[in-house]
């Protein structure tokens, strides 16, 4: 039995577009997490470079594309509160997109997995 990856369960790169793209204005209108986003030249919170970079990385992780974009996310300096708000603003954007319960397990699962490589310890 051929299984469908997780990227074509969720629908494909239009839907991981409208995921990153709502989520990306929650995590630059949160009071705590926007500090990252305080010196970016776009007023637009869902600006292209922001987006595609971000659709690009979960396309990656899903299961679409062969090659990783570069990220450096150890210089932000990510702590563990600004992950604690994180999860909770991409479980937010999983709700209201009404994401499969199945595929929202295995999100998180993977956002977990990659903890240890984005909190500062």
């Amino acid at each position: 039995m051929n299984q469908l990856s997780l990227y074509q369960r969720l629908g494909g790169y239009q839907a991981i577009s409208r995921f990153a793209n709502n989520l990306l204005p929650r995590l630059k209108n949160d009071s705590h997490l926007g500090r990252f986003w305080k010196n970016s030249n776009s007023s637009n919170l869902s600006s292209s470079k922001n987006s595609n970079g971000l659709i690009k990385y979960l396309c990656f992780y899903a299961g679409w594309s062969t090659h990783l974009p570069q990220h450096n996310v150890g210089s932000l300096n990510i702590t563990e509160l600004d992950w604690t708000k994180f999860m909770v603003h991409a479980g937010a954007t999983m709700e209201a997109l009404q994401v499969p319960t199945r595929e929202a397990e295995e999100i998180i699962s993977f956002a977990i997995s990659m903890k240890n490589q984005v909190v500062r310890h």
